[in-house]
């Protein structure tokens, strides 16, 4: 029982060969030589280098290969080819070419979107860590943006020590002062005035009933405001502008 193989064969010039002239000439009557077995041939940029594949049938891949070197050598002796030596034979079945040739070509390639969706977080997380060192380089970087092989990047979801819960963010000490009374004490204090007779000069100018502490960020930056344009009237350079702010020096 005869199968149909699909045998590749591939030859290269030696050292002190000379490289094949009109080499694309050439394949094409390699080509004509190999009607009838669906051959194609191949050349080399650098004309060192030229092949084929082509079918043949044989009960086996042995004599498959037997027959195709035969086949090949008389072929390329036709189309005035070099008989240089074979490098490489490549020897498989018609079903298993054709379920190799059904595959992608290329790997399969993912943006930061599709990383995102494979680490389970957000895109903005997604480029952060893609800018670490552990994270697999991009195969390319693109004007929209980097492009991983989808296996790279899966290699690292297995690895990956995901840490739960979000980093906490670094806000600026809070300014929140209990009343303006102990702002303005302070205040005082550091100028070396006394808090109570500075106090009563700032009556007709504040209200100076307790603050209670503001629940939102809203009620605490407008607590802030009142409380800097109060703490400001007492700050050197400005007893100027308030003649009736006879504070001592």
């Amino acid at each position: 029982m005869t199968t149909e193989w699909s045998v590749f064969v591939g030859t290269a010039a030696g050292k002190g060969q000379r490289r094949a002239p009109k080499m694309a000439d050439r394949s094409g009557l390699l080509v004509d030589g190999l009607i009838g077995r669906g051959g194609v041939a191949t050349t080399s940029r650098d004309g060192r280098r030229y092949g084929a594949r082509f079918f043949v049938a044989a009960p086996g891949p042995v004599e498959a290969l037997q027959q195709a070197m035969t086949v090949f050598r008389e072929a390329a002796a036709a189309a005035g080819l070099p008989a240089w030596d074979v490098v490489e034979v490549e020897v498989q079945t018609e079903v298993e070419l054709e379920r190799q040739n059904a595959q992608p070509s290329l790997p399969e390639l993912v943006g930061v979107g599709e990383v995102a969706e494979l680490l389970d977080v957000t895109r903005q997380r997604a480029s952060a860590l893609a800018r670490t060192p552990g994270f697999p380089a991009p195969l390319v970087t693109l004007r929209a943006g980097p492009v991983w092989t989808r296996a790279s990047v899966e290699r690292f979801v297995q690895i990956w020590d995901r840490r739960p819960g979000r980093t906490p963010i670094k806000r600026p000490p809070d300014r929140i002062a209990p009343t303006p009374r102990a702002a303005l004490a302070g205040a005082a204090a550091q100028e070396g005035h006394d808090d109570g007779a500075m106090l009563n000069r700032l009556r007709a100018h504040a209200d100076m009933r307790p603050v209670a502490i503001p629940d939102t960020d809203g009620e605490v930056q407008s607590a802030l405001a009142g409380l800097d344009d109060l703490v400001s009237m007492i700050a050197p350079g400005h007893e100027e502008d308030d003649p009736e702010l006879d504070v001592p020096r």
